[in-house]
């Protein structure tokens, strides 16, 4: 509360700067999602014939599941650097990461890919529409991997869970992105034949409770 306006903003910058290089504590789902997603991406920019990756990063509550997109996200942009210098002045956008909000609804989910680029759109379009103008900023900024957290908060049973499946399917088919489903619980709530459908184009990935009942675990 002492700080200048010019201190104050110094100060933040320093803060989030300390939050955004801190450590990530890896166990082995972590290890093996970051392997999968990397092997996906790579086959994507060799344009591998075939699907694009899915892979579910699943779990209860409060065991990383988010940190672990987070260094995911970091690797990704740090491989297009690493290929592209000056992605971002070309306009890249490597990594397009959104999050469900509680009573989700599927087109939620092209609706906040729009919010990510902040793209105005008109709430009341047609649930197609909305997936094609998001499939289609995605591809002009180049986008190669989708995350999508707290993908439980959309009701996944029955049509509406359906309706969610697909309509991620369908941004993967018109944009190749490889794409990331995290949420709590999600293993036991993919169970549609929609969800079998996308789930044949990847894998699953549980987070544990870390684990300290023995030496080795310590």
């Amino acid at each position: 509360e002492s700080l200048s306006d010019a201190e104050r903003l110094t100060c933040d910058e320093s803060r989030i700067k300390w939050f955004g290089s801190g450590f990530t504590l890896r166990n082995e789902a972590t290890t093996e999602l970051l392997r999968s997603v990397r092997g996906y991406v790579a086959m994507r920019d060799l344009d591998a014939v075939g699907s694009q990756g899915v892979c579910v990063l699943t779990g209860p509550a409060n065991v990383g599941k988010s940190t672990t997109l987070l260094q995911l996200a970091k690797e990704v942009e740090a491989r297009t650097q690493r290929r592209h210098a000056e992605f971002r002045e070309d306009g890249r956008v490597p990594v397009v990461s959104i999050e469900m909000l509680p009573g989700a609804t599927p087109k939620g989910v092209a609706t906040s890919i729009l919010d990510f680029f902040a793209v105005p759109y008109r709430p009341r379009e047609p649930h197609q529409a909305l997936i094609r103008q998001a499939a289609e900023v995605m591809s002009r900024h180049r986008a190669s991997s989708l995350i999508v957290d707290e993908f439980h908060a959309v009701q996944l049973d029955g049509r509406r869970g359906d309706d969610a499946i697909n309509t991620v399917k369908a941004i993967i088919n018109n944009t190749g992105v490889v794409t990331v489903l995290a949420g709590i619980d999600l293993d036991l709530h993919l169970g549609s034949r929609a969800a079998e459908q996308l789930m044949a184009r990847g894998e699953i990935h549980r987070h544990a409770p870390f684990d300290y009942a023995s030496d080795a675990s310590r």
